[in-house]
Parts: structure tokens; sequence; C-alpha cells
């Protein structure tokens, strides 16, 4: 995930490479806050689903669902 802004300049806001914070992330939503939500198409090894997150302005990415906590009732997609 990136950011560019006005003058072109390109920010690193967050790297996916399928741990914890899952991989392959789908399109995200823009919040008021400028906070963008998502998915992911993958999460840790041994889990087939992906995680739902929320990453800030800043670079700060929180996971929202995680594999195996309730993702037996629910299957999203971005």
């Amino acid at each position: 995930m990136f950011k560019l802004d006005t003058k072109g300049v390109l920010t690193i806001l967050h790297a996916f490479h399928g741990g914890s914070d899952g991989g392959v992330p789908n399109p995200v939503i823009l919040d008021a806050a400028e906070n963008l939500y998502g998915s992911t198409q993958s999460g840790p090894s041994g889990y087939v689903c992906g995680t739902v997150f929320k990453l800030d302005a800043l670079g700060n990415l929180t996971n929202l669902i995680q594999p195996g906590v309730m993702m037996n009732t629910v299957f999203l997609r971005a």
C-alpha cells in the first residue's frame, strides 16, 4: 500500500508479506479520516482465508478480522 502526494512523492505505507498481515490485498475504501479499509485474499500459512484490515495515514496496520477468528461464519470480499 502506498500514498502519492500532490508533489509526486511516493511513500510506502505497508507491504503485505502473507504473514499475520495477510497477502494479496483487494481494492480498499477510504473513510473521511483518511483511513483505508480492505481485505486480503490470503492469510498466514495454514489458512485459506485472508484478513480484514484498517491502515491509517501513517501506515499503522490494524487487523480487524484474522483467519481462524469468526471466519467459519463469514466470507468477506472487497
